[in-house]
Formats: structure tokens, C-alpha cells, sequence
């Protein structure tokens, strides 16, 4: 339960005893790496007989349970309810929300280099990482948002308590949802008429919230002052200075010109040993991997990419026998 101001949210709905061995590895690893420090780690879940059951800790909106019957993808409904009860974790507590597909690969979070940056400054109150893809456009294929790079990925975020970004974040998707039925499409939300979006703007129902976000820095362009940001691709693309949690997809996963549709065989490779070309052509060993990652704060590893570590890796004894980079990354684990 809370414990003071440094809590570290991660949520699954099943509760913890029922998560995926992926995902399992990636908390222990983040507990393991946090277990000297004063970060209080909390995963939460929709297991009304766990201690950790969400509404143990804020108040869900009326229409949440609800909102399977408001659309017509039944595979949206996971995503966004869990965008509602990070997003509420934040405003109440502060702290920072990782998903659980998120690798730590630092010993305490004030080594991570966007929260160094996000606490040097009172006037932070939201922090997280940027994808060009999460940019929305007008009519006439322009970006509203004032840095084009910086379409902010929601997978994690560090946060201050009661942030006014937020709290305005929380009451346009309680409006959103409230207005949604199965009969309406996302698309015609007045929100969205109003400022002439249309199908260029959106990627699908799923991420609906990204398109909320981009709204409300668009209408009150001061909100920006709240926010910080660090671009979540590999040093060099787009505007990234140092790596961020996508280095790895963009340098091995992506095509010769690192923004393909990335490949789940392909991270596969990048994560087990054997020689494996970047996209620039060079090629490295499973040792050249270790050494990138070393310099990196996280990965995160989308949805879509798991499929082959999934078949790969089926258990804790193959992540800890099986010569790869989850056997380098989860050492501290092995050893507990």
C-alpha cells in the first residue's frame, strides 16, 4: 500500500499471481533493482481479494465497468481502462507508472535521466517518453503539437501529485467516455469535430487517449510548462540525444531504415546470442547488445514484439540458463 511519495505504480488486471512469465520476470527485476531504496513498489489489479485491488486506492468513474458495452473492439477495452487507472494513480499520488512490459535497467529511479531532469524543476509536474507515430495532425496534415517529435507515449510516466496537466488529461477522457456509445465513432467526438481531425489524425480506438492528450496541450498551450519530455528512440533518430527505451526495436528490429514495421523474429535474435546486423548495416555479437543496453535506462518492448520471446522464453529457468540478454539484465534476480 502507499508509503510515502516515491511509489512506483504497475498494473495487471488478474492480480499479480496470475501475470505472464514476461511480465512476471520485468517486476521482479524492477523489485529486485529497487529493494535498498526508498521506492515503494505497487501493482495494482481489478482482484477485489487482493490487497492491491485499484479501488483500494482511488475511485474508479461510474462509467469504467461499463465500458465494454460502449464499443465495438472488445481488444481496446484492456488498453484504455488501464490509461484511466494510471492516469488517476498519478493525479492522486504522484510517482511514476511503468506498464509492465517495462525492463529497468538502473538501481534506483533517480538514475533514470528523465526523472534526473523532471525534480530539478518545481514547474514539472509530467514526464515521459516521445514517438513521432503518437503526433496528431490537422485537416491540412499539420502538427498541432508546438515540437512535432513530441507525441507522448503513456507506458511510463513519472508525475508529480495533483499535476493540472493531468487532472485536465482525467476530466476530457471522463467527458469522452461518458459520450461514448457503441452507435458513435471515436472520430465524431465534438472534441475531435472541432478542431477538424480526421482519419490521418488517429491510429485507432485503442489509443484515443493520445488523441485526448494532444487536444488539451492544443487548447491551453500553457499546460506545456508542465510538461518534460525525452524522445524514446535510439540516439539519432528524430530528435534523440541518448537512447531511449526503443533502442533496441529501432537499431535491430526495424529495417534497413529503422522506421519499418518492426519484426518480432528479429528481436528475438537481438536478444540471444548469435551475430545480428543493425539497421545501418553493422554487425554485432550478443556481447555488442549487452554493452548497448548497459548504456540505456530502459526497454520497453511493445505488445506486438513479445510474440517470439514469449514462445522462446516459457519459464524463470530459461530466462536464467539460456545465454541471452535476459540472462545478463535479470542476474540480481537469479541470485536473490
Amino acid at each position: 500500500m502507499i508509503k510515502n511519495n516515491k511509489n512506483l505504480f504497475l498494473y495487471w488486471d488478474k492480480g499479480e499471481d496470475r501475470i505472464p512469465i514476461i511480465h512476471k520476470m520485468n517486476i521482479d527485476n524492477i523489485r529486485k533493482r529497487l529493494e535498498n531504496t526508498d521506492w515503494n513498489v505497487i501493482v495494482v489489479s481489478l482482484d477485489k481479494t487482493s490487497e492491491n485491488y485499484i479501488e483500494n486506492l482511488i475511485s474508479l468513474p461510474n462509467y469504467f465497468f461499463n465500458m465494454k458495452n460502449k464499443i465495438n473492439d472488445l481488444s481496446t477495452l484492456g488498453g484504455n481502462q488501464s490509461d484511466i487507472i494510471r492516469l488517476r494513480l498519478l493525479e492522486k499520488y504522484g510517482g511514476v507508472y511503468f506498464d509492465t512490459s517495462t525492463i529497468l535497467l538502473k538501481n534506483n529511479i533517480e538514475d533514470i535521466e528523465l526523472y534526473k531532469n523532471f525534480i530539478k524543476l518545481d514547474s514539472y509536474k509530467l514526464a515521459g517518453y516521445t514517438n513521432f507515430t503518437f503526433t496528431r495532425k490537422n485537416y491540412n496534415g499539420a502538427n498541432y503539437f508546438k515540437n512535432a517529435k513530441d507525441g507522448i507515449e503513456l507506458g511510463v510516466l513519472f508525475a508529480k501529485k495533483d499535476s493540472k496537466i493531468i487532472k485536465i488529461l482525467n476530466q476530457e477522457i471522463d467527458k469522452y467516455w461518458h459520450w461514448k456509445t457503441k452507435d458513435k465513432t471515436y472520430i465524431d467526438y465534438p472534441l475531435f469535430k472541432k478542431y477538424k481531425l480526421t482519419k490521418v489524425s488517429f491510429l485507432n480506438e485503442y489509443h484515443v487517449h493520445y488523441t485526448i492528450f494532444h487536444m488539451i496541450v492544443t487548447r491551453d498551450i500553457l499546460l506545456l510548462q508542465e510538461l518534460l519530455t525525452q524522445s524514446i528512440h535510439m540516439q539519432g533518430k528524430e530528435n534523440s540525444i541518448k537512447d531511449g527505451a526503443y533502442a533496441i526495436t529501432d537499431r535491430f528490429c526495424r529495417g534497413d531504415s529503422s522506421y519499418d514495421r518492426a519484426s518480432p523474429k528479429y528481436l528475438l535474435k537481438a536478444f540471444t546470442k548469435g551475430n545480428l546486423k543493425m539497421f545501418n548495416g553493422t554487425l554485432t555479437t550478443l556481447e555488442d547488445r549487452i554493452e548497448i543496453i548497459a548504456k540505456m535506462d530502459l526497454i520497453v518492448i511493445p505488445g506486438y514484439l513479445r510474440v517470439e520471446l514469449e514462445k522462446y522464453f516459457k519459464n524463470k529457468e530459461d530466462y536464467k540458463n539460456m545465454k541471452s540478454i535476459y540472462s545478463h539484465i535479470y542476474k540480481e534476480v537469479f541470485n536473490e
